[in-house]
């Protein structure tokens, strides 16, 4: 891992600006980055013009993760020409709190890239699959009124002998409702979703869907 990560300026993050260049698209990836000898389980965030607008390092580490990699401790919300879009990386989705804040800074909608594993315990056993995933990427949206859209990977990694697991898909895109408007449950592929609500719809939404609002913290401590 240390040979593979590269400073957050080095050849693959130019190699994907080019590539959201040449395309006119805004790209968010995943990737290691070495920083001031730490490692970072990051995401960077690419405008259509090749530039880097943003990274976020994972701030919810998992497992031995926290005995390879260097937490995170700033969330990220970056402005950009789609709107203010919050960053973040697998683990997080799990924490309520954690995509709660990115809204409370303003967020219009949550990125995650992810890569959800799951083995024969893990499923056969609690039926740990791509199913439960795409729900937690339902529910964050739901509660918090927000759009929210996951790439997951997809495929089979022996990762070590006796260790071998699969990344099971179901990328998605879900809406303020926690409704999944797209949804590519398995195999390498593009999903696209239009995301186009009228401000006077979403209003009228938020009028129903008052989950924020009706939330007592004083409960909660």
């Amino acid at each position: 891992m240390a040979d593979l990560a590269e400073t957050p300026d080095g050849p693959s993050t130019k190699a994907l600006g080019e590539i959201a260049r040449l395309n006119s698209l805004h790209v968010a990836v995943g990737l290691y980055t070495r920083q001031n000898g730490a490692i970072c389980n990051s995401q960077l965030l690419f405008a259509p013009d090749g530039r880097a607008l943003a990274r976020y390092d994972k701030a919810h580490l998992f497992a031995t993760e926290r005995q390879l990699y260097k937490p995170g401790d700033t969330p990220v919300v970056v402005n950009t020409a789609l709107g203010r879009i919050g960053m973040t990386i697998c683990y997080d989705l799990i924490f309520p709190e954690y995509i709660r804040r990115l809204v409370e800074l303003g967020a219009d909608f949550i990125i995650n890239s992810t890569d959800w594993i799951t083995d024969p315990y893990q499923r056969n056993v609690w039926g740990w699959d791509g199913e439960r995933t795409q729900a937690l990427a339902s529910t964050r949206a739901l509660e918090n009124v927000i759009t929210l859209a996951m790439a997951n990977r997809v495929g089979h990694e022996q990762a070590a002998p006796g260790l071998a697991f699969d990344s099971f898909g179901h990328s998605c895109v879900v809406s303020p409702s926690g409704q999944i408007v797209a949804s590519l449950p398995a195999g390498e592929g593009v999903v696209l979703a239009k995301i186009d609500i009228a401000g006077s719809e979403l209003e009228r939404w938020q009028s129903i869907a008052t989950y924020r609002t009706d939330r007592r913290p004083e409960l909660y401590g």
